[in-house]
């Protein structure tokens, strides 16, 4: 499964980087210097979604663009490992230096949309060739729970 969990722990570290997604008109960049902490996760609640530790890493929610699906200051877990747009799934996208969540939506064959739960922000529709890992456009990972504070 994982090189980085100890097999035989109840709980592993997930990494939780200083970083925000945006859900709203994106005002969340990346910075050069990320400060990580580290949430504990039940290991067989992760191994029953048949996820890896090593792709998961949570960042915040900022804005209102997800609401009411998710708020501002939510924490989010996100799964590196599932990158591939999937319809009516939330995901992080890289758009330049700037990270968002939202949901995204195929759109023919080579065209996504990502679509805001908040119906005040319209969907932004992106060519599949503007995408990948060296191109402006990235999917870092689907959104696979999220945690909110009272």
């Amino acid at each position: 499964m994982s090189t980085f969990a100890d097999e035989t722990a109840d709980f592993v570290p997930v990494p939780r980087y200083t970083v925000s997604a945006s859900g709203g008109d994106g005002d969340s960049y990346l910075g050069d210097a990320m400060d990580v902490t580290f949430y504990a996760f039940n290991l067989q609640w992760i191994k029953r979604r048949n996820l890896d530790p090593d792709n998961l890493h949570i960042v915040e929610v900022k804005g209102d663009g997800m609401a009411p699906t998710l708020s501002e200051g939510d924490l989010i877990l996100v799964d590196r490992a599932q990158a591939e747009p999937a319809d009516g799934k939330a995901f992080v996208i890289r758009i330049s230096e700037e990270l968002v969540v939202k949901n995204i939506q195929r759109v023919g064959k080579d065209t996504i949309s990502l679509v805001s739960a908040n119906m005040i922000y319209p969907p932004r529709e992106i060519a599949a060739d503007d995408m990948g890992p060296r191109a402006d456009i990235e999917i870092v990972g689907r959104v696979v729970a999220s945690m909110h504070e009272w």
